[in-house]
């Protein structure tokens, strides 16, 4: 039976670091409630962590909720979080599969998680060049909401666009269903705003491609908030298409249709999105689709 109380053990508190970030943060930006403690300390896709929460418990819970708005907060964060020897854990939409906020269990510091999700502005968009600046919490259905308001698309579809943001995104280096005409996370980032301990980590100018140097965009992509906290990117955007296809084929077996899927790769014809599913994954989906 599922438990009703939910387990939520006292929080670590690191007393200088709490009284700081309350002096350089509105209170608003704080939460160490149970409950919001609990649903920022794991996925919640993550079956093994899911199971545990709904019927026995999580080892390590964490200890703060942190809800910055700017660049600045964050910024001052991450600073007394070095400051005073804090875990800092960044939190987007918390889909995670692959239990990227699972918390260790013999942690002994105080472990805040940070909710990045209030950080959801599209900065600017520039048509010409086709390129926008968007805060790192917006989730992928928000973006591309505000995206096709005016007339375009990053093109980033997956699975968990309704919930997920552009910081995971490029924190777990996501894939799309779209990515054969759009690319993955990698091919449509091309600018990363990102604090660390040390700093701001950013390019100062946006270009695609510079042939001197290193990218400091290429340490964000998979870091998972190892090295800090995405705030920011730069976006490679693209017009709305003007027609939007759908069709579905059947094949004779699987191995016909993994054949076709070659032919098709080798014609160099490949739609935006395809997918061979088999007769139980196509029941499965009928099925949700009929709930």
């Amino acid at each position: 039976p599922e438990r009703a109380d939910k387990p939520v053990p006292p929080p670590v508190v690191n007393a200088a670091f709490v009284a700081a970030l309350r002096a350089a943060l509105p209170a608003d930006r704080l939460d160490d409630e149970a409950r919001a403690r609990l649903l920022h300390s794991h996925g919640q896709t993550t079956v093994d962590e899911v199971y545990q929460v709904l019927y026995t418990h999580l080892d390590r819970v964490a200890d703060l909720v942190v809800y910055p708005q700017s660049q600045d907060e964050v910024v001052a964060l991450v600073q007394l979080a070095a400051e005073h020897d804090v875990c800092l854990v960044p939190y987007g939409g918390g889909t995670s599969v692959s239990a990227a906020l699972k918390l260790p269990a013999g942690e002994t510091r105080m472990i805040g998680a940070v909710d990045m999700r209030r950080m959801d502005a599209v900065e600017w968009i520039a048509r010409r060049n086709l390129r926008a600046s968007v805060q790192a919490g917006i989730t992928g259905q928000h973006l591309e909401q505000r995206l096709a308001a005016e007339g375009f698309t990053c093109g980033h579809e997956p699975d968990s666009v309704e919930l997920s943001t552009l910081g995971g995104w490029i924190a777990t280096n996501a894939s799309g269903m779209k990515k054969n005409r759009y690319g993955n996370i990698e091919d449509i980032v091309e600018n990363v705003t990102m604090v660390t301990p040390a700093g701001v980590i950013e390019h100062l100018t946006n270009m695609p491609r510079v042939s001197m140097g290193i990218e400091p965009r290429q340490m964000a992509f998979g870091i998972e908030g190892n090295l800090g906290l995405i705030t920011r990117a730069v976006l490679r955007i693209h017009p709305l298409p003007e027609v939007k296809k759908y069709a579905s084929y059947v094949f004779r077996d699987f191995q016909s249709g993994t054949a076709f899927l070659y032919d098709l790769t080798r014609a160099g014809a490949l739609p935006a999105s395809i997918r061979l599913v088999d007769n139980v994954q196509f029941r499965f989906g009928q099925a949700l689709k009929a709930r």
